[in-house]
């Protein structure tokens, strides 16, 4: 099947668990998220989520996702497809990995696969552009709060 991957990482100065926080606070995702301004639905394995994307270029879009893993502080993976399984379909996966000095790396990939591969390159490089933007507003907003404001 064809396929398109993406691959990005960043490093946050904030403890897995305030990125944690932030990440998986879906209800706060239109104060700090510009690629899923509004987010809702059940962040448990084999719940569903409802994403709402604003695209770079002004397009935007609603997603719903199964949620595959849920594991805190670790990994978080959605799965959806555009349509029906086999058109577009997409696999998100955000690992958080503990660095020196109690610091994050944001590892966030995504595989993209189906029929519309081929002709979905301006897609796939808008999906790219709000992934970047959304690790890049995630590395801010975690690294505004103190860790010890967890509660």
């Amino acid at each position: 099947m064809l396929s398109a991957s993406l691959s990005m990482s960043t490093t946050i100065d904030a403890p897995p668990a305030v990125v944690w926080r932030v990440l998986t606070g879906l209800s706060d995702y239109g104060s700090w998220n510009p690629y899923y301004p509004r987010a809702e639905g059940d962040l448990a394995e084999g719940g569903t989520i409802t994403l709402h994307a604003a695209l770079p270029g002004g397009r935007s879009g609603v997603g719903r996702c199964r949620i595959r893993t849920v594991c805190p502080q670790e990994e978080l993976r959605w799965t959806s497809h555009l349509f029906l399984p086999g058109i577009m379909d997409a696999d998100h996966r955000f690992r958080l990995v503990r660095v020196e000095s109690g610091r994050t790396r944001l590892e966030q990939d995504e595989t993209l696969r189906g029929l519309l591969i081929p002709v979905a390159g301006n897609i796939v490089a808008q999906i790219r552009q709000g992934c970047e933007a959304m690790a890049e507003a995630l590395r801010a907003r975690a690294e505004e709060i103190p860790p010890d404001d967890l509660g």
